[in-house]
Parts: C-alpha cells; sequence; structure tokens
C-alpha cells in the first residue's frame, strides 16, 4: 500500500491499520450514489448515506493520522505546521485544480464572457477564486459550486493546520501513567461538544453552521484522533495468542457495527440537530470496532485489491461529480427506468474508478522521481 499519497498520512508513517482503508471507499461509495440520486432515486441509499460518510471521513482522518502517529514524538513549531501542510497542499491540489478547472466548463461562465455579460462574469469569477484558494467552506452560500465536493476539502483544511498541536498534545499524554483512559475521556468529550454545538446552532443555517464550516467539524476529527492513539494502546496491549476466542468475538462485533453503519443509513431522520447527532455514534462503533483488526471481516478486508480501492477513494472522490453531471449534461436528464438506471450508475461508477487509477498512478510516479531524487542528494 502505498502510504505517501493518502491525505490522511505522511511519508515515513508506520502503516495504519489496512482493513480500514476499504470502508474509506465503502464510505466514498455512498457520496456517489447520492449524487447520482437521478438514477437511484429508490433503491440505493440517499441523503443520509451521503452525510454520515462525509462525517466517517472526518473521524477517520483523525483515527489514521492518531494511530499512526502513536510512536511518533510530535513537537509544535511553525516549521513543522508549514511542512505538514505543504505536504497535504502538494498531494490534494495538482488534481483538486484540474477538477475545479474543469467545471468551469459546466457553468455560465464561458457563456457570460462570450456574451459580454461582464457583471454576471465578475460574479462567478469571484466565487471560482474562492474554490481555487479553497476557502469556500467558510461563506454561507455557494460552497457547492464548481467540483461539488471541494468545499469538503476546504473544511479540511483547518483540521489539518491544527494537527500538529493536537499531536504535539498527544505526545506528552502517551507518556502518561492513564495515557488511555485520558485518549478515550478526551473522545467522549469531543463528541459530546459536536452534540452540543448542533444544539445551539438550531434555528440557524445549520447545513452551513453545523455541516459545512469548518469549526463544526473539530469535534469530530479529535475524537477520531483520540481513538487512534486510545485503539492503539489498547491493541498493542492485548496478548492474542492467549484470547483464542477473540477473533471470534471480534468479528461478532464487526459484523454487528457494520450492520447498524448501513442500517442508519435508512433510519427517517429530518431535523438536522437529530441528523448530525445521528451519524456520530455508528461512526464511532465502526471505526473503535475495525480499529483493533482481529475479526475474519478485517482480515477479508485487508485483501489487497480491496485495499487498492480504499487507495484509489480520494481521487475517485475528486472526480466523481464532475463525471455525474456530465454525464447527465450529455443524456437524458430524467431517470430512464431500471435498466438505463443501472447503467447509468455502473458507466459513471467505472469511468470514475479509472481516472482515479490514472491520477493515482501520476502521483505514484511523482512521489517516487522526488524521492529517488531526495535520496541522491538533488533535493534538501
Amino acid at each position: 500500500m502505498n502510504q505517501q499519497l493518502n491525505p490522511d498520512t505522511e511519508p515515513n508513517n508506520p502503516p495504519r491499520a489496512d482493513q480500514l482503508q476499504f470502508l474509506r471507499f465503502l464510505a466514498f461509495m455512498l457520496i456517489f450514489l447520492w449524487h447520482a440520486d437521478l438514477y437511484a432515486p429508490d433503491w440505493l441509499p440517499g441523503g443520509y448515506g451521503a452525510a454520515n460518510a462525509v462525517s466517517f471521513f472526518i473521524i477517520l482522518s483523525g483515527f489514521v493520522s492518531g494511530y499512526s502517529s502513536y510512536s511518533r514524538d510530535i513537537t509544535c513549531s511553525f516549521r513543522e505546521i508549514i511542512r505538514y501542510m505543504w505536504h497535504k497542499i502538494i498531494r490534494i491540489y495538482p488534481l483538486y485544480l484540474t477538477v475545479t478547472l474543469f467545471s468551469v466548463f459546466m457553468t455560465d461562465l464561458p457563456h457570460y464572457i462570450a456574451s459580454h455579460s461582464y457583471p454576471e462574469a465578475r460574479y462567478l469569477c469571484k466565487e471560482l477564486l474562492k474554490h481555487l484558494l479553497m476557502i469556500q467552506s467558510w461563506f454561507p452560500q455557494n460552497y457547492f459550486m464548481y467540483t461539488g465536493v471541494g468545499w469538503f476539502l476546504s473544511t479540511i483544511m483547518l483540521l489539518y493546520l491544527i494537527n500538529i498541536p493536537l499531536r504535539a498534545c498527544a505526545t506528552r499524554i502517551r507518556k502518561s501513567e492513564h495515557a488511555t483512559v485520558i485518549f478515550i475521556s478526551i473522545a467522549v468529550l469531543a463528541a459530546s461538544s459536536t452534540v452540543i454545538y448542533s444544539l445551539l446552532m438550531r434555528g440557524t443555517y445549520m447545513e452551513f453552521t453545523a455541516y459545512v464550516l469548518p469549526v463544526s467539524r473539530i469535534g469530530e476529527y479529535v475524537c477520531g484522533m483520540s481513538l487512534g492513539y486510545a485503539i492503539h494502546n489498547v491493541s498493542a496491549s492485548i496478548n492474542r495468542q492467549q484470547r483464542p476466542c477473540l477473533p471470534v468475538i471480534l468479528t461478532l462485533l464487526e459484523a454487528a457495527s457494520f450492520i447498524v453503519w448501513i442500517c442508519m443509513m435508512y433510519a427517517p431522520v429530518q431535523d438536522w440537530t437529530v441528523r448530525t447527532v445521528h451519524w456520530l455514534i455508528p461512526n464511532i462503533l465502526l471505526l473503535v470496532i475495525f480499529g483493533f483488526g482481529g475479526g475474519y471481516i478485517s482480515h477479508a478486508f485487508r485483501f489487497k485489491p480491496l485495499i487498492w480501492l480504499g487507495d484509489i477513494s480520494f481521487e475517485c472522490f475528486l472526480i466523481h461529480r464532475m463525471i455525474i453531471e456530465e454525464y447527465m449534461r450529455n443524456t437524458a436528464t430524467e431517470s430512464t427506468g431500471f435498466p438505463g438506471d443501472v447503467f447509468a450508475v455502473m458507466i459513471c461508477l467505472i469511468i470514475t474508478i479509472l481516472s482515479a487509477i490514472a491520477a493515482h498512478s501520476f502521483n505514484t510516479m511523482t512521489a517516487m522521481r522526488h524521492a529517488a531524487a531526495k535520496q541522491k542528494g538533488l533535493l534538501k
């Protein structure tokens, strides 16, 4: 597995729990199916699955960061923060820039420029600038414009920015005698802060204040990171050879948590406040159980093709909305019946995966050239 291309890890980090990679791809699929809802209105998961998947991505990002860096002593400095952010940006931004600029063709901007409608063109250019700077999630309008998914990267950039200070604090806690208890307590407090924040935001435009706004996601990220440290610590202290029944117990727990996670996609919850709370519990439960990685389902999820799907899930996430909208623009604008809907979903998914493979391969070759040049002393 190539860690250097995943935006949730750093070069030279110890391997993370591979079984979580396929869960990442399943979460992407929930978002994909939501954006392809024209062709899957009744027979596939809808909006709840997409919102749940976004929360899962954020908690998982924190979890992987804590789990994979458990043994590292992190010190907080301006230089370290800049280095960390630079690694994130050079992995994320090239593909993001490509998708964002391509999405311009799906807006009215070319028409406005061609017809000399400059006031309208200036407005769209101003919004485009926000997206190119990845600051659109800080504004309460038009955060879904252009790529449709770029707001998530805009939001998670704040979480990356506070990553080094958080891990520096975790380094001190990790050396404590009661580190596991402290990490679990922090995770509970962080998750509770998300619930409290959602309740306080009731009556506001919660799609923005409790879903898109970057500060509204800090609790989920901190919760995931604390759980990553705690699970790593607990898992390392378990003597699995002396507990032969442990794999069976963990398998049952994995199956139960996965069923709960899927079933919550269909729960008829309407209020945004409840929905925000609603997806926390199944996501946390799923990550905690699969984080141990001792069940037979986890072993199955370590199958290399499944890990590979998880590896390209980030590229799939960035690309899929553009492909779905382009397909809709050049075909029927309404459901075409079950066979046609299945074809539309499958062809969009196949093109998304093939495009993601190409983008991932390009990033892999770039990373390999960079590593080779660094080894030869060409880079400092």
